[in-house]
């Protein structure tokens, strides 16, 4: 850094990778982390994305700071924004965007993944299916793989929605937890 005058992308890449491995490879008891640590986690991902694509994309957030401490999945959001950033770019160039919403109302908790993107090939709106056993039946790995872990965490009171029907995708998941 001292023989750049200073940080440049690489210096900025190379410190943000170094975070992301940390947190991706340190072994703890459980696979959870708090809203707060994933988010934060995210926000190292997405910056590192930046560099990669600078000025294609922007992310909104909207985050209920009452929920900064539930636990959830570690690595939760990484496969779901990647998917955004690798299918959401359109061939016309036009800025991607994505929003990221967390929010509680009666006792459910609403993560809500949305882009302006292309969509997928296969039009779908409504809910997915309970995921059965362990193995992944579908060709979105990411997304089943978050969906498997939510399951898991919160014992099936999960429920996933997917709409590709319009410009764009839409990822909810509806968390019963209730009003604890």
């Amino acid at each position: 850094i001292k023989l750049l005058n200073g940080p440049n992308d690489i210096s900025k890449m190379v410190s943000l990778i170094s975070k992301i491995l940390k947190y991706s490879i340190t072994i703890e008891k459980n696979y959870t982390k708090s809203l707060k640590d994933e988010i934060e986690h995210t926000i190292y991902y997405l910056d590192l994305q930046r560099i990669r694509f600078p000025d294609k994309f922007i992310v909104k957030w909207n985050i209920d700071s009452e929920l900064d401490s539930l636990m959830v999945p570690r690595l939760m959001f990484q496969p779901l924004l990647e998917n955004c950033l690798t299918y959401g770019f359109r061939e016309d160039g036009s800025l991607l965007q994505i929003t990221i919403s967390i929010e509680k109302r009666n006792g459910i908790v609403y993560i809500t993944i949305k882009d302006n993107g292309p969509g997928m090939k296969n039009s779908f709106r409504g809910f997915l299916p309970a995921p059965i056993g362990n193995k992944i039946t579908s060709d979105h790995i990411g997304l089943e793989n978050v969906r498997k872990r939510l399951h898991l965490l919160f014992k099936g009171q999960v429920k996933t929605f997917l709409d590709t029907s319009h410009t764009g995708t839409v990822i909810r998941y509806e968390i019963t937890i209730g009003d604890n």
